[in-house]
């Protein structure tokens, strides 16, 4: 085996590693530029402990939350985001000091996947997939490679 060759193999191998990096990112970065804003109106969410989930995630803003009897009624988004915490996963958590635990209807905006997002995710997930098989690929040529310099010393 030529030395000069291990240093295009590697070269290669580092430019490949860093190619499929990039083109998952800028895949990811698709795949949430496909998403369009859709409103919620009224999902009944029931809190316990003071946190309940939302059927979406990707959720962007809250601009309703009212309990079912009326008695609590946040319809501006600054009474809602005084009273109520929420991820872009979809979790909310309340503050104890202005509601109880109970049934809640809530209204808010959330970044709903398209067709092409779904696409885009399976083939990102498979493409992790051969990541992972791609880095056992490495350090199985990498060890050729030094088992080869090695036994090469020894003749």
């Amino acid at each position: 085996m030529n030395l000069e060759l291990l240093k295009i193999g590697t070269i290669v191998l580092i430019l490949a590693g860093v190619l499929l990096g990039v083109g998952m990112t800028v895949i990811t970065e698709l795949a949430d530029s496909t998403r369009s804003n859709e409103l919620v109106r009224d999902e009944a969410v029931t809190f316990s402990a003071f946190s309940g989930n939302l059927a979406n995630d990707h959720v962007t803003s809250i601009i309703g939350f009212a309990n079912v009897t009326g008695e609590v009624n946040a319809t501006s988004v600054t009474d809602v985001t005084a009273w109520l915490n929420f991820t872009a996963e979809g979790v909310l958590s309340g503050d104890a000091r202005n509601f109880s635990n109970g049934g809640y209807v809530v209204t808010y905006y959330y970044d709903k996947a398209s067709d092409t997002t779904t696409t885009v995710n399976n083939f990102n997930t498979g493409l992790g997939d051969f990541i992972t098989w791609f880095s056992i690929i490495v350090v199985v040529i990498a060890s050729a490679v030094v088992i080869t310099i090695v036994t090469k010393n020894f003749r």
